[in-house]
């Protein structure tokens, strides 16, 4: 019985390595089962043992990518107040380095923002991302108030408004990066920029908080 388990959780495994290869190669939208069971070298029937639709596969595609998905909330609460920024600085630069040399990594991230198509049909799809973002905005709503709780950002800081603020730097930097390396190749180049792009937009935000009264501080 466990070795039959182990044989079907490999099997899964396997479906969906496969699928984030066709969803990067097709494009969410236009990738098939059948792609996918093909690309894995299984039958759809094997395939529809474990999931019935694309969005089942991609929300395990998710769990693979990011099995610790509340990591960066963990880490925060044991970081010393003195080294709470230079920690979250280098957290990013971790996701950042991952990108540069896990191809797995990287190409799911390029899927997500780049090759998810915002369409009618993908509307399953569309709603299975917006839960994902809706975790992410609670991640980083908490890391900004645990900045603020430890007096590493203002306690009038406006902790909405500065969330938003991260996330559209970030996602900014991180689409930039993605498209540069669908089109250019991976380069150290490319990599060496985003980095210095994040740890400037992390810095200029901890000196240049939003405040309460829709002002800007200077630490």
């Amino acid at each position: 019985m466990r070795r039959s388990k182990n044989d079907a959780e490999k099997t899964k495994q396997l479906l969906v390595q496969a699928a984030c290869e066709v969803f990067y190669r097709e494009g969410v939208a236009r990738a098939t089962l059948e792609q996918i069971a093909r690309e894995a070298g299984l039958t759809r029937g094997a395939l529809y043992w474990h999931f019935n639709n694309k969005v089942d596969i991609l929300d395990e595609l998710f769990q693979w990518i990011m099995p610790n998905v509340d990591v960066l909330q963990t880490n925060m609460l044991v970081w010393p107040t003195e080294c709470y920024w230079d920690n979250l600085i280098a957290h990013f630069m971790e996701f950042f380095q991952e990108l540069q040399e896990d191809s797995s990594f990287r190409k799911f991230f390029i899927v997500m923002h780049l090759k998810c198509e915002m369409t009618e049909s993908n509307a399953q799809v569309i709603e299975l991302l917006r839960k994902y973002e809706l975790i992410w905005e609670r991640q980083v709503e908490g890391v900004i108030s645990m900045a603020v709780s430890k007096k590493v950002l203002s306690e009038q800081t406006d902790v909405v408004l500065t969330s938003k603020l991260f996330r559209s730097h970030l996602l900014g930097i991180t689409v930039v990066f993605l498209g540069d390396v669908e089109e250019k190749g991976l380069t150290e180049t490319n990599y060496q920029v985003a980095i210095v792009q994040l740890q400037h937009m992390l810095r200029v935000l901890k000196d240049h908080t939003i405040l309460k009264q829709g002002t800007i501080s200077t630490l």
